[in-house]
């Protein structure tokens, strides 16, 4: 038989041996790589679903009713537009009555104020 490069030529090649330490690493570095590149693509998905506003931070509400302090004072009854989904609020007077007691009554039931 023949060597040339380093190599045999009638195609009879020493095979490596696989050991039971290298089969672990193997599938510890995959485990690793794989872990790693789900992490990024959910991660990916996340900051682009941020952006493009298909999912909301969960302090969004406050924020927006936070920017519409103002607005909202001055709009008397008429807030519906300028209250985000999700949040329940009443109107009420300077002597704490609700200015508009049709909104949630089952809820003034609930805490004590139906004579209100």
């Amino acid at each position: 038989m023949k060597r040339f490069g380093g190599s045999a030529i009638d195609g009879n090649e020493k095979k490596k041996k696989k050991t039971l330490t290298g089969l672990f690493l193997k599938f510890a570095a995959l485990f690793c790589l794989d872990t790693f590149g789900i992490g990024m693509f959910c991660l990916v998905l996340l900051v682009l679903s941020l952006m493009t506003g298909f999912t909301l931070p969960a302090n969004y509400a406050e924020l927006q009713l936070t920017d519409h302090t103002e607005e909202i004072k001055a709009a008397g009854t008429d807030v519906e537009a300028l209250i985000p989904d999700g949040c329940r609020y009443g109107i009420y007077d300077a002597t704490g009555r609700f200015k508009r007691p049709e909104l949630f009554p089952q809820t003034r039931r609930k805490k004590g104020m139906a004579g209100v």
